[in-house]
């Protein structure tokens, strides 16, 4: 199948010689059009799934993507900057929290302040108007630009 002809948005908005700098987590249901997108963009370098035989099936059709099982491997890639995360929404917490703790930048498809927040110390927290303060450490959380910040000056 000859490779498709990236169309004008994407050209307008993305350089041709960027390396592939994405990681998807999941893509049975909604994932495999972000599979698909991601890869048009040219900015995907690996997706992830737990299921063997939907990582065999799109093997077949997106050459070029490395395919794994292993979140873990695609945390320690140094050339995945950011991930998109498409698993199933009560597994995306999980999955987001570890993300950010190694300095990956997100998407994932709900909100972030409707994502059950945890602090360092393992509390659970509370999110009220993008501010999340843990009442066990003192430590700070809020949501800015769409990203989760730590404030650690009690």
């Amino acid at each position: 199948m000859p490779a498709k002809k990236k169309s004008n948005i994407v050209s307008k908005y993305f350089l041709n010689n960027v390396s592939p700098f994405v990681g998807l987590i999941g893509f049975g249901y909604w994932g495999k059009n972000i599979l698909r997108n991601l890869r048009e963009l040219g900015v995907l370098d690996t997706a992830c799934d737990s299921n063997q035989n939907l990582i065999s099936e799109q093997k077949k059709i997106f050459s070029g993507v490395n395919f794994t099982s292993s979140f873990d491997e695609v945390l320690q890639n140094k050339d995945i900057k950011a991930l998109a995360i498409s698993t199933p929404a009560a597994t995306h917490a999980n999955f987001v929290k570890q993300s950010l703790l190694v300095g990956k930048d997100v998407f994932a498809g709900v909100p972030a302040k409707q994502i059950a927040w945890t602090c360092q110390c393992g509390t659970t927290l509370k999110v009220c108007n993008d501010h999340a303060p843990c009442k066990h450490c003192g430590n700070e959380y809020m949501l800015k630009n769409g990203k989760v910040i730590v404030d650690l000056s009690k």
